[in-house]
């Protein structure tokens, strides 16, 4: 699943590409991933739209619009697990959408367009989700959180989170800290890949209560957060799956991961052999020795 590095990456190339254009079209085969909304009906209110901007929420693409009468408008695509945005051309045929661009786009994993844009100077921005699970929104802009997104945690890269807002956080929170990291309520952005290389970076267990963490650990964890992160958006994201960004390129974090999907290899820190578990339904990577 595409997490707050990924997301990152699409939003920091499309407001290179797509901002100041007006979408002359919007195609969908799939409108489940529009939460009931009507194709016919969406296609209506953003045709003519000019793209003002991009923001990200968590894992969430933010598009705002503007529409007719000047109206503002939000639409907003949650990628969930194999979903990610790509820009270039595209044709019709009978086995769907081709891409008529070449290059990386016309990598398998990128063939699988469920939602087009069809853009003002000729390209289109489309959605390749081979599991269709990725969701898409259209709601007025208002001040503050798209509504749709009020229940979202703080940004972990956000200037304005600190090592005393985690403390926060942490505080009374009795579950897992591998599942406390991961919850989007409490902390946006994080999912399994970059929990997993957190926790490692931070010398703690996964299967530790939240609450347990002690004010020196919680200073590594806060440390070990910003910098993962930060190195993974440098890195342009993880391409462990199906994540390519709006080019269709692979990100380069998965060349350099410490634990995740790393079941048998030598610890980093220590030679240990990094461990597999399984906590509420999920694949958690650690070092049993280092990760105490």
């Amino acid at each position: 699943m595409p997490e707050l590095p990924e997301v990152q990456t699409m939003v920091g190339d499309l407001k290179r590409r797509i901002v100041g254009r007006k979408i002359i079209g919007l195609w969908c085969d799939f409108p489940r991933s529009l939460g009931g909304a009507n194709v016919a009906g969406l296609g209506r209110i953003v045709r003519g739209a000019r793209i003002s901007g991009l923001e990200r929420f968590g894992k969430n693409v933010v598009i705002r619009l503007i529409g007719r009468g000047n109206k503002p408008w939000r639409l907003i695509i949650h990628p969930k697990m194999t979903g990610h945005l790509l820009m270039g051309k595209w044709k019709k045929s009978k086995e769907g959408w081709m891409s008529a661009s070449g290059g990386h786009l016309a990598e398998k994993v990128n063939q699988f367009i469920h939602f087009l844009l069809k853009l003002s100077r000729g390209e289109m921005l489309g959605l390749s989700d081979v599991r269709k699970f990725a969701k898409i929104t259209l709601e007025e802009e208002k001040e503050g959180y798209p509504s749709s997104l009020d229940k979202l945690g703080p940004d972990p890269t956000s200037d304005r989170f600190n090592r005393e807002d985690l403390a926060r956080i942490l505080h009374g929170k009795k579950g897992k800290i591998k599942q406390v990291l991961m919850d989007q309520a409490v902390l946006s952005g994080i999912g399994n890949i970059y929990s997993d290389e957190v926790l490692w970076l931070a010398k703690i267990d996964p299967l530790r209560r939240a609450d347990s963490i002690e004010s020196r650990e919680l200073k590594l964890l806060y440390a070990s957060i910003r910098r993962i992160l930060g190195k993974a958006i440098n890195l342009r994201g993880s391409s462990v799956n199906n994540y390519r960004d709006i080019r269709g390129r692979k990100g380069k974090y998965a060349e350099e991961r410490l634990v995740y999907r790393r079941t048998g290899d030598k610890c980093p820190r220590c030679g240990a052999g990094i461990r597999r578990i399984k906590i509420g339904g999920r694949s958690a990577h650690f070092c049993p020795s280092c990760q105490k």
